[in-house]
């Protein structure tokens, strides 16, 4: 959190998956950052819950993991597949998520 901090965002945590969307319904972000393993409900799957709800859809998704831990390629082809909903990365750092989550939200900037 304190790198999001460092470049000037405002973080709002969530310590599961119910918990965020009682958060996003109260302050909607320009982004979200969804860790692909959360507690209660698939990072993949919260995400498109929010992104079908009218006032979340327009919030800019960004999904992670970590590149060291176990994946099954199969779920991670399909989330790549669906890079129009949001944003799959993949981090060896958390500066490599923060970099995504600089260039998803400047291009929307640029329009």
């Amino acid at each position: 959190c304190k790198q999001f901090i460092d470049a000037d965002y405002t973080v709002i945590p969530a310590t599961s998956g119910a918990v965020g969307v009682e958060k996003m319904m109260h302050d909607v972000p320009d982004a979200a950052v969804v860790h692909l393993g959360l507690t209660d409900i698939p990072g993949d799957v919260f995400i498109y819950k929010l992104s079908q709800m009218s006032k979340t859809m327009e919030v800019k998704y960004i999904l992670y993991t970590s590149k060291n831990g176990e994946h099954d390629e199969h779920v991670m082809e399909r989330l790549r597949a669906k890079t129009g909903i949001w944003t799959l990365v993949e981090y060896d750092q958390l500066e490599d998520v923060l970099d995504t989550v600089n260039r998803s939200l400047s291009v929307d900037k640029n329009k």
